[in-house]
């Protein structure tokens, strides 16, 4: 009902709807009266003002509002539903009517009502205030498949997923044809890892309703975390075409656009599905957006100082952490103010610690709603706002959205567009985003002089003695491996791999270890492509130190193509051990050719699956060529460019320089190439 409202009420009333979507009831009063002195003809406008004076606890002067609505324009079926729910959900029916009867069919004909005003503020992540609807409507009516899935809904968003759990199914037992029953369930499934029961609810859903884009795209992401490619090849065209339609029609992206990142899509597609999933992601933000008002005035100065905020989940034991931790101590203080904003939780890490430590101010997020944290980073006068989340999980890009900073930046945790204004730039390079592909990004290009994948220059990897034995590899074999996730693989990658063990006799795989089901696929796959599955070794989950050190039982790194190697690339050349990959045009298939070019292993990037093979082969049959190569990688490791930390904050800085310079001269975001010759030279001395 609320997005009904939205549609029919015009600009007066925009500021008045978002303080009153927001809570803020007595500054939408006000806005309320000042809307209704221009318009007093507004029958929606005195209902949703009567609603505010109802939950702001003045119910003596919201019915003669709701009253007079209603008496104004009966027939309208909106009018008289608003009136119903406030009846109900105030708790006053029974007081206004008096007579239990009409009571009794008052709130029956509210139901749909109730669930729909919860609906709306679902959508702009209301979820608490919407479990007061839905439990109303529950109370009036506990059959209500609806209404219970509903309120499923309002549980996953608060993050409470069993009891989310719990809601859905008791709403499919109710309705079990469902399908939007059967959806949720997989998503709740596949949030808990439980990828098998995720599979068999949107195979439910897509046998009610065989072309819902959405069953197909968590179908095919479910199979792919667990490693079944069977129909791999079918899935992928009706995920495609489902893209295709939804695109067509305006609708919701089959997708998350990160999960879309490990698949063959093209550039201009990843773009596309981006587009749609703001849209559906965003939608709702525009009166909010106009009722925070956020103001830059007199902020578009050269300034010898700016602040810059770092703003992110994974400010814990995770990739974003192992990389990024000591690119603060590396930022010039004089010139800049360093603020991280966490929305994750504190584990307690040495990650989160230093982390902690090396900025200037550190502010938890977490309790905070999407509103209030872009209040908080607004007050906290942040000039440059760095994403490093984006779409991918557990991700809050509302924050963002709501435009608290003049300029924002799309960075590191998702490797590819935002498909909308919230980000003005995106930091990228040469290799993984050429600048003849700026169509296929919503962001202006910022090309660092390095490899735009900030590193740490000063990794543990830990010293105690590594025995194959204690790993399950075998020691007189041939040891190639790849710990990428298992989403990162496919079975054209597998193909290759299985190639190369078959040429390699004495050889074993080491892949990281997945659940039980993906280590039983990948065997049936192996098995399937005449290779005996005991070749495949699975690697145990380790902390960072130990996991870096058996890098060094490997013998080579045997990399994805279409979502390659980023943190997982690192590791493995800190610990020197050579990576190849044959890289798919895409940002995100590119990183790993970033990575070596600029550890200096540039033929180590191939341009073809028959090369990759080759090349993989022939190192493992000639031992001493690979023992240079490893001895390269070991001499340039400590002054190549990938980890020089401190050389990489200056590029870093002169973006953000380069960034407000154009900001300040009032002109809109652009293209930015930062070179060599535009790092300070002082500085380059003193890194010298």
């Amino acid at each position: 009902m609320a997005a009904e409202a939205n549609a029919r009420l015009d600009d007066p009333f925009a500021e008045a709807l978002a303080h009153h979507g927001a809570g803020r009831l007595d500054a939408a009063l006000a806005a309320y009266d000042s809307a209704l002195a221009r318009r007093p003809d507004r029958a929606t406008g005195l209902i949703f003002k009567g609603a505010a004076l109802a939950q702001a606890g003045r119910l003596v002067e919201a019915l003669p509002l709701l009253a007079e609505a209603y008496a104004s324009r009966p027939e309208r079926r909106f009018n008289a539903t608003a009136r119903r729910v406030l009846l109900v959900a105030i708790g006053a029916a029974r007081k206004v009517e008096g007579d239990e009867g009409p009571v009794l069919r008052e709130r029956r004909s509210a139901l749909p009502a109730l669930c729909a005003w919860g609906m709306g503020l679902l959508r702009v992540r209301r979820a608490e205030e919407a479990m007061g609807f839905f439990d109303h409507a529950l109370a009036l009516e506990p059959k209500l498949a609806m209404g219970r899935l509903q309120r499923s809904l309002a549980l996953e968003q608060l993050g409470r997923i069993d009891e989310a759990e719990q809601d859905c199914r008791a709403a499919l037992e109710i309705d079990p044809e469902m399908t939007m029953g059967h959806m949720a369930l997989g998503r709740l499934l596949n949030a808990r890892k439980d990828y098998v029961g995720s599979i068999a609810s949107l195979e439910r859903a897509l046998a009610l309703s065989p072309d819902h884009a959405t069953a197909i795209g968590g179908l095919v992401m479910a199979k792919r975390i667990l490693c079944d490619w069977r129909d791999d090849a079918q899935w992928l065209e009706r995920l495609f075409a489902a893209c295709a339609r939804t695109k067509a029609d305006g609708r919701a992206a089959p997708m998350n656009p990160s999960f879309a990142l490990n698949l063959p899509f093209t550039p201009a597609q990843h773009r596309a599905l981006a587009e749609q999933h703001a849209d559906l992601l965003f939608g709702a933000l525009d009166a909010l957006k106009r009722s925070l008002a956020f103001s830059f005035e007199g902020r578009a100065v050269e300034k010898p100082r700016l602040r810059i905020g770092y703003m992110s989940e994974g400010f814990r034991n995770f990739p974003t952490s192992h990389l990024i931790q000591r690119l603060f101590r590396h930022h010039d203080r004089e010139a800049f103010e360093v603020h991280a904003y966490s929305y994750g939780p504190d584990d307690g890490s040495v990650y989160r610690k230093r982390i902690m430590e090396s900025v200037d101010r550190f502010v938890d997020l977490r309790e905070l709603t999407d509103e209030d944290a872009a209040k908080r980073i607004h007050e906290d006068g942040i000039d440059i706002l760095i994403d490093l989340k984006g779409y991918t999980i557990h991700a809050r890009p509302r924050i963002t959205a709501l435009r608290p900073a003049p300029i924002q930046v799309n960075y590191l945790g998702y490797a590819g567009t935002w498909g909308h204004p919230a980000a003005d730039y995106i930091l990228v390079d040469r290799i993984i985003v050429p600048p003849e592909e700026a169509e296929h990004f919503s962001e202006a290009l910022v090309h660092l002089p390095n490899c735009y994948q900030v590193n740490d220059d000063r990794q543990e990897i830990a010293d105690k003695p590594q025995r194959r034995a204690d790993h399950g590899l075998d020691e007189g074999a041939f040891v190639f491996c790849c710990f990428n996730a298992a989403l990162k693989l496919d079975p054209a990658i597998f193909d290759v791999w299985m190639r190369i063990l078959k040429r390699v006799p004495a050889s074993q795989l080491w892949l990281l270890e997945g659940d039980e089901i993906s280590r039983e696929n990948l065997k049936r796959e192996a098995e399937a492509r005449g290779v005996d599955p005991g070749r495949l070794v699975f690697a145990k989950k380790l902390p960072k130190p130990d996991h870096l050190a058996r890098h060094r039982l490997a013998d080579l790194f045997l990399d994805t193509s279409v979502y390659s190697a980023h943190t997982t690339g690192t590791d493995a050349l800190w610990a020197g051990l050579p990576l190849i990959v044959c890289p798919t045009p895409s940002f995100p298939g590119r990183v790993s050719a970033s990575l070596l070019t600029h550890v200096g292993l540039p033929e180590l990037i191939l341009d073809s699956f028959e090369a990759y093979e080759a090349l993989a082969v022939r190192l493992a049959e000639r031992p001493t060529e690979l023992a240079a190569l490893k001895a390269r990688l070991a001499a340039q490791r400590d002054n190549c460019r990938l980890f020089d930390t401190a050389r990489f904050a200056l590029g870093l800085e002169a973006a953000y320089r380069a960034m407000w310079q154009t900001y300040a001269a009032g002109r809109p975001p652009q293209a930015i190439d930062i070179r060599d010759e535009d790092l300070p030279d002082s500085r380059l001395e003193v890194l010298s």
